[in-house]
């Protein structure tokens, strides 16, 4: 009976933990986000980014992931699910198809790259908006 105690209580001390970890976590995404459109305008909507784009996925929030390649910042309105993206233990895998581009309308899945690939979620990318600094 006592070990099931102890049990009991170090997985309430854990999931006690959870909700702070989280928050830190969330404001630190947040912070980030915001950080990367800094001093940014928005351009018109794209379906796609460009073909054999190298952009990487470097922030996220509510649902909309940030990709980045060299100075261009495009930011994607997903249907969620796949915020965890913006951490580097996690990858994006998708499968194009035709052009080899990624477009609104791919299913990203998230996995994991500390677990083995293990599924992390999936979304389904919305239009492009590219992000660059004010002409001078």
């Amino acid at each position: 009976m006592s070990r099931l105690l102890i049990v009991a209580l170090a997985a309430s001390g854990l999931a006690a933990c959870a909700p702070g970890y989280d928050l830190q976590r969330s404001q630190h995404a947040a912070m980030q986000f915001d950080a990367e459109l800094a001093g940014l305008v928005p351009g018109p909507r794209m379906n796609c980014l460009p073909p054999r784009s190298t952009a990487n996925v470097v922030a996220a929030r509510d649902g909309v992931l940030l990709f980045r390649e060299g100075h261009m910042v495009y930011a994607n309105d997903t249907t969620g699910g796949c915020e965890d993206l913006a951490d580097s233990h996690y990858a994006m895998v998708t499968e194009n198809y035709g052009a080899g581009a990624v477009c609104r309308g791919t299913l990203a899945k998230v996995v994991d790259l500390t677990a083995g690939g293990l599924l992390r979620g999936t979304c389904v990318l919305g239009d492009f908006t590219p992000y660059r600094r004010p002409a001078r």
